[in-house]
């Protein structure tokens, strides 16, 4: 299991940002007390972006703004099993 963790700051996207039709596979990953300063305190998708989450965990992750966890503007990624907290 992949751990992104205690990243902070970020103004979008605290631990993963994800932008212009990207599209990155996470499986089996966490994400844990990561923080944005504007959107997606865990992850942030944005500009026709849709990652694929499966078997994952998203814990204790903020943001002063939209989406604590995950912010999604113009696309809906896959998520399956995820577990957020």
């Amino acid at each position: 299991m992949y751990q992104i963790a205690q990243s902070g700051g970020a103004g979008a996207g605290g631990g993963m940002l994800n932008r212009y039709a990207s599209s990155p596979t996470i499986n089996s990953s966490q994400f844990v007390a990561n923080h944005a300063t504007i959107h997606g305190g865990a992850m942030c998708n944005d500009y026709g972006a849709s990652p694929q989450m499966f078997d994952s965990w998203l814990q204790q992750n903020t943001s002063n703004g939209d989406g604590g966890a995950i912010a999604n503007f113009n696309k809906f990624p896959n998520h399956r099993i995820v577990r957020i907290y």
